[in-house]
C-alpha cells in the first residue's frame, strides 16, 4: 500500500519546495523546473507498468482450495470428459462470435473430436505453464 502514497507525497514535497524557491527568487528557471518536475512525474506514472511485489494482502484470504481439489481442477481432460461437458451443453447456446451453435459441434462431434481435444489439451497446458488462471491469447 505504500506505493501509492509515498510518490505522490513526494511530488508534493517537490513541488511545494520548488513553489517556495519561485516565490523568493521569482526566476524564469525556477518556473521552468517546476514546470519540468510537474510533467516527469506525470510521465513517470503514464509510461511504465508498476511492480506490484507486496503481496500481503493476500494473508486475509481463506484458502478454499487444497492441493489435491487443485490437482484435480487442473489436470488435462480426457477426451471422455470433454464428450461429456459438450453433450451436457444447450444445444442452441452460441459460444464464440462465429456462429457455430453447441449443436453444431454435438452433431459432428465424430469429425471434430480431434481439433476439440487437442485445443482443449493445448489450452489446459499452456495455462499450466504460464502460471495463470487465464491463457496467453496466440
Amino acid at each position: 500500500m505504500g506505493i501509492f502514497y509515498e510518490v505522490p507525497k513526494k511530488l508534493e514535497q517537490k513541488i511545494i519546495n520548488l513553489e517556495k524557491k519561485y516565490k523568493t527568487n521569482g526566476t524564469p528557471s525556477t518556473r521552468t523546473e517546476l514546470n519540468k518536475t510537474k510533467v516527469e512525474y506525470f510521465k513517470d506514472i503514464f509510461s511504465k507498468c508498476p511492480e506490484y511485489n507486496d503481496l500481503t494482502f493476500l494473508d486475509c484470504l481463506n484458502i478454499a482450495v487444497t492441493e489435491e481439489m487443485n490437482g484435480e481442477l487442473t489436470k488435462i481432460p480426457t477426451e471422455e470428459e470433454i464428450r461429456n461437458c459438450l453433450m451436457s451443453m444447450d444445444p442452441d447456446s452460441v459460444p464464440r462470435p462465429d456462429g457455430f451453435t453447441t449443436k453444431f459441434f454435438q452433431s459432428s462431434w465424430g469429425v471434430v473430436t480431434p481439433e476439440i481435444t487437442n485445443a482443449l489439451i493445448f489450452f489446459m497446458v499452456i495455462t499450466s505453464l504460464n502460471g495463470l488462471l487465464i491463457p496467453i491469447l496466440l
